[in-house]
């Protein structure tokens, strides 16, 4: 189900993460690189939202988080040396800046598509049964964000451990950077 070879990957699908959560996604790529959309419900409940953006090189450049607990965005700034963004809640706002670097990640707890999106880009420099440390800022369920470090562990051909700020996932990421999900459907993003 991926696109002819040379082909920019436009699709979109839904299936289960593996804690249970409804995951609906979309990836549009384009000539600057791709957008990955989704959304995950918990108990038929909209828990989540994002946009996440990233380069030719497939590094993370715009992340946007949308739940109950309010709207986060962040973004490198131009150098690629600062990450910086805000929380935007009820009781007002919270301005973000962390130190940011090429060797930086990005993981959201509850948001498997940004964990396969990492997956996708160290795809080339990890091999199977290995693992890579990095330095990461983690956005926790409640959009609190903390500088830290994530462990990206590949199991196989297809399939990652993540393990970062007290949370751990396992995801499934095909070739061409489509998230794996059980009971998964997936469609193309334009009409034949």
């Amino acid at each position: 189900m991926t696109e002819p070879p040379g082909q920019l990957l436009r699709r979109g699908g839904r299936g289960r993460q593996a804690d249970g959560a409804l995951l609906t996604w979309s990836i549009a790529e384009g000539g600057r690189g791709r957008r990955w959309r989704a959304t995950t419900i918990v108990d038929g409940i909209l828990h989540q939202a994002l946009v996440l953006e990233t380069d030719g090189a497939r590094r993370p450049q715009r992340l946007e988080v949308a739940s109950n607990a309010g709207l986060l965005t962040l973004h490198p700034d131009h150098d690629e040396r600062e990450l910086h963004g805000n929380v935007v809640t009820p009781d007002g706002i919270r301005h973000l800046r962390f130190e940011w670097s090429a060797r930086h990640e990005l993981v959201a707890a509850g948001m498997s598509l940004v964990a396969v999106a990492g997956a996708w880009r160290l795809g080339g420099e990890v091999g199977v049964g290995e693992g890579s440390e990095r330095p990461a800022v983690v956005v926790g369920a409640d959009l609190a964000c903390v500088p830290g470090e994530v462990r990206f562990e590949r199991l196989d051909g297809r399939a990652w451990r993540v393990r970062a700020g007290g949370f751990e996932s396992v995801v499934t990421c095909e070739p061409d950077g489509r998230p794996g999900l059980d009971d998964a459907d997936e469609w193309p993003l334009e009409e034949d």
